[in-house]
Order: C-alpha cells, then sequence, then structure tokens
C-alpha cells in the first residue's frame, strides 16, 4: 500500500513531520477555524481543517487556474514557473475538487450536540448519519493518540470501523470541484475559452 495520495494534495509542508505539526492539524480540525492553510501530516487528504474548505476554497484554488491558463497561453512563461506538481494540483481540482479518498486514517471523535440524537458517540466522517442532518457532531480531542491521531510509530491511527466509510472525511471526496471564490470574470471567462478541455 501506498503511503500517501496518489494525486497533489492541498496544503503547505513545512518538511518537519513531529508532534506539534499533528497536534496542530488536529486542533484544526477540531476546532474548525475557518480560513486555514495546514496540510496534512499524514499526506492523504488535502490539508485545513476539512478538505474543500477553508483557503482551498475561498482564496485560492479558483484562482490558480487564471495561473495556470497564463502560463499556458504564454510558453516562455511556463518554461520559468514549470512547476508540474502545482499544476497537476490545479487540474485535479477541476476535474474532480477536494481529495478526501483514499484514507487509512481514523476521524476525529465526538458526541452528538443538540438534537434526537444527543449525547451519541459521532465522527467527523458522516457525522450526520449518527447525529441527524440537524445536528453537528461537536468533536474534541478526549481520544487523540488512542482513537485517532498519531499512532506512536509515526504514522496515524487506522480506521477499522467501515460503518461510516473509511477516512477522517470520506463524505468530502469531489466537494467543490472546479469551484471557490476569489475568482474573477475575466479570469473564469478566459478558462472557459481556453482552458484545457
Amino acid at each position: 500500500m501506498p503511503k500517501h495520495a496518489p494525486v497533489p494534495i492541498w496544503g503547505p509542508f513545512y518538511g518537519s513531520k513531529n508532534p506539534k505539526d499533528e497536534m496542530t492539524y488536529w486542533n484544526s480540525v477540531i476546532k474548525n477555524p475557518g480560513n486555514t492553510d495546514g496540510y496534512d501530516p499524514y499526506e492523504w487528504i488535502d490539508g485545513d481543517s476539512r478538505p474543500g474548505r477553508g483557503y482551498q476554497f475561498c482564496c485560492n484554488s479558483a484562482v490558480f487556474r487564471g495561473t495556470y491558463l497564463s502560463t499556458h497561453l504564454v510558453p516562455k512563461m511556463n518554461a520559468i514557473w514549470n512547476d508540474t506538481y502545482w499544476e497537476q494540483y490545479v487540474m485535479r481540482w477541476v476535474k474532480v475538487g477536494a481529495w478526501a479518498q483514499p484514507d487509512p486514517c481514523a476521524p476525529a471523535t465526538g458526541i452528538c450536540g443538540p438534537g434526537p440524537n444527543a449525547g451519541k458517540n459521532c465522527t467527523s466522517a458522516y457525522p450526520q448519519k449518527v447525529c441527524g442532518d440537524n445536528s453537528d457532531c461537536v468533536l474534541s480531542m478526549d481520544d487523540y493518540g488512542q482513537k485517532f491521531g498519531p499512532d506512536g510509530s509515526g504514522y496515524c491511527i487506522l480506521d477499522k470501523d467501515p460503518s461510516d466509510g473509511i477516512g477522517r472525511f470520506p463524505q468530502d471526496q469531489g466537494v467543490a470541484k472546479n469551484g471557490g471564490q476569489s475568482a474573477t470574470y475575466f479570469a473564469d471567462a478566459m478558462w472557459n475559452t481556453y482552458g484545457p478541455k
């Protein structure tokens, strides 16, 4: 089995895989702070608090299409830019959207908030299956290092419960396909006319 995603994924990688990075990532998943740009320390899914959210959606991925297009319409710019990984990311975002599968890592755990199933155990993987559509799964760090997070040997605790899908956010695979904010009408029109088909 490979040790990382088969496609380029979202998030800056600072090259320092240490427990602090994992804790920062999981705190972001638990607290869902909004527009952040973290990476998945296990390199399986798009980073941030959830795939297809945060800066990935609000501020970057749609804008990247314009940069991608300019480097391809002006070949000399492409020779200077020369970032194949980034180009593959842009095309993956356009064709697929957020990347959340495959993901062998166990989801964060929590308890359903107010609603008909209040107090039931839930996870970040399809929380509406347990909590219902009108209630949230209130995630916490209580099970960190036991049911989710680091496994103690440099990897993640594996998800062995297929009842809600395998992985941290299986429901997010493909969300926001070719979407995002901050793009301009001009860049969108140029992409629609001259972008790769």
